[in-house]
């Protein structure tokens, strides 16, 4: 079964990542791995190229992070240098690449750094997410493919947008009270399929991710996966699920 594989740097890195160790085994994946990129471009990114495949995996990432499709083609050209962007699908797009980012520092500061600075809120950051995630299901439910959903760090009961390191995993803010409010408060969230979003529960959340895992069951330590943290988290989540079927 062809399968297509979207994400952010958890996909395509300078390290051998579990997409890859997937490609090395079945030979009809396909891989769309989008460094610094967030949840629009990830989403829009899907929606694109789902109808050539059977089983979709779709690597979300922090809800912090910031896409915005660019058309005009002056503007483009100011910010083709200096900025965190990717041409997808001959579209522009320009990245803020969340609190880790160099939104700051960049030419698209004078975008990012107000959003940041005094109108970022994380509920809406969710609601954003949330609902690339619920309009990616139901498409991808309407055309019968098989889908999965993880994400690269926990972005849900793990408020904190920028320690991600393991050294932080105890002393990150944890507010399980204020996702559950947030999922009680908004009814769409009863429309999303949770069965097929994997979450790694672990000591502090329910909501962990790739990352997360990593740390609980490799001696990865760094706000990235290793090879061989990539290697076992594909072992161990995604290899089961992809014989699903097979």
């Amino acid at each position: 079964m062809n399968t297509l594989i979207v994400g952010d740097s958890f996909v395509h890195d300078i390290v051998k990542t579990y997409a890859d160790c997937a490609r090395k085994d079945y030979k009809d994946i396909q891989i769309i791995g989008i460094p610094g990129a967030g949840n629009d471009a990830i989403a829009n990114t899907v929606i694109e190229h789902f109808q050539n495949f059977d089983k979709i995996i779709i690597n979300w990432t922090s809800t912090c992070r910031y896409d915005i499709h660019i058309s005009e083609k002056k503007l483009i050209k100011n910010l083709k240098k200096g900025t965190t962007n990717a041409v997808i699908d001959n579209k522009f797009w320009l990245f803020s690449g969340g609190w880790r980012g160099n939104w700051a520092k960049e030419l698209s500061n004078f975008i990012f750094k107000p959003l940041y600075a005094n109108n970022f809120d994380i509920e809406d950051s969710w609601r954003r997410t949330l609902q690339h995630i619920l309009m990616v299901q139901k498409t991808l439910n309407c055309h019968n493919k098989k889908h999965l959903s993880i994400f690269s760090y926990d972005t849900f009961v793990s408020q904190s947008f920028s320690d991600y390191e393991k050294q932080y995993q105890a002393t990150r803010l944890y507010n399980k009270k204020r996702w559950q409010k947030y999922l009680g408060n908004n009814n769409y969230t009863s429309l999303i399929n949770w069965q097929h979003i994997w979450f790694h529960k672990y000591k502090h959340s329910d909501t962990g991710g790739i990352l997360d895992w990593c740390h609980d069951n490799t001696h990865d330590d760094s706000h990235h996966p290793t090879e061989l943290g990539h290697q076992r988290f594909y072992h161990s989540i995604i290899k089961p699920w992809l014989e699903q079927d097979n």
